[in-house]
């Protein structure tokens, strides 16, 4: 029997030893790329050795010997948002699938965004996706010299030459303004997140305004939040207590709507659906919930992952490929939240 303390000092040599095969022949049988070049009958005898002295191989160490590491950081700083947590697990299997492994960092939206990319540097890390779009506009230009492939995921930062993928929040705000107004509605509200501290709320409350504007209405309330359910119970009180004759109210996200729900029903009694109409954005599981049914525009994460991953392999593939840029259209989900 092995030792078990012996096991961290057995190496690949000590394997084409007891297999009596060179220790090319063990790389080779451990390294997917070269298994259609070993003979069934050598790779029966490097498994059986391996297994006898309890040998695991060093994927890091094998993969600083080939230029690559097969790890990918992800950059994450949205801890309290459950939809960054549901991005994280698509993009975690589809890298897997790929024969990749993801490095998680999880970051507080004030961070110095270059130490931590300097920190995945440390290990040797072949490309990184950043999903937080709090820390983006503060990347510095020298990952772009270093040819590191980088990836913003759901960013959208304007006047850079870095790979983005992100859904289109101008044409999702203006698409639910056109689609409330279809509806008949004509009195509006709108639950910004100009209180936080990411990037993208803006361009949701330029589409949501300009479509009203394209439909003839000039007239918004606006309330601010910070994207969390607190926020938005805030400001449905605000909305709820000015005595305006308010019919549709359109929130940044899902859970600013669901606060804003939760306050009509709770202090006001207003039912949403039957006493005025309200939307949210992302479709998070509790936008779905029967207590709820949220009206939304769906981001459409699958496709998002999928070419985030895709940009960031062919860059992988390709490091003096220019940056590209993906905007991806969001999907309007209708339930019981919108007066028909």
């Amino acid at each position: 029997m092995i030792d078990k303390r012996m096991i961290k000092s057995i190496s690949s040599f000590d394997v084409a030893k007891r297999a009596g095969v060179s220790q090319s022949s063990v790389s080779r049988v451990f390294n997917e790329k070269w298994n259609d070049r070993i003979s069934h009958k050598t790779r029966e005898k490097v498994l059986k050795a391996a297994e006898e002295l309890g040998y695991s191989p060093n994927a890091l160490a094998r993969g600083l010997n080939s230029n690559r590491t097969g790890i990918i950081g992800v950059v994450l700083s949205d801890t309290y948002n459950v939809y960054y947590y549901g991005l994280l697990n698509i993009l975690t299997n589809l890298l897997q699938e790929y024969g990749l492994r993801v490095m998680v960092f999880n970051t507080a939206p004030d961070s110095d965004i270059n130490q931590i990319l300097r920190r995945l540097l440390e290990y040797c890390v072949d490309g990184i996706i950043i999903t937080s779009s709090a820390l983006t506009h503060k990347i510095s230009g020298e990952w772009k010299k270093k040819g590191i492939p980088l990836v913003l995921l759901n960013v959208y930062s304007p006047n850079t030459d870095i790979n983005m993928v992100y859904s289109d929040n101008y044409g999702a705000g203006e698409r639910a303004a056109r689609f409330l107004y279809g509806l008949g509605m004509r009195e509006f509200a709108y639950v910004s997140a100009e209180e936080s501290c990411y990037l993208n709320h803006d361009e949701r409350q330029e589409g949501f305004l300009g479509g009203l504007k394209q439909c003839g209405i000039t007239q918004c309330m606006i309330q601010a939040g910070d994207y969390s359910y607190e926020s938005g119970y805030r400001a449905g009180d605000r909305i709820f207590a000015s005595g305006l004759p308010v019919e549709a109210i359109f929130c940044a996200n899902d859970l600013m709507a669901l606060g804003v729900m939760d306050c009509g029903r709770l202090k006001y009694k207003y039912v949403p659906g039957e006493d005025y109409s309200i939307m949210g954005l992302d479709d998070t599981f509790a936008a779905s919930l029967r207590s709820y049914s949220l009206t939304v525009l769906q981001q459409q994460n699958d496709i998002l992952c999928k070419e985030a991953v895709r940009v960031l392999i062919e860059n992988m593939e390709n490091p003096e490929m220019p940056p590209e840029t993906v905007a991806v259209p969001m999907q309007l989900i209708v339930r019981n939240t919108v007066r028909h």
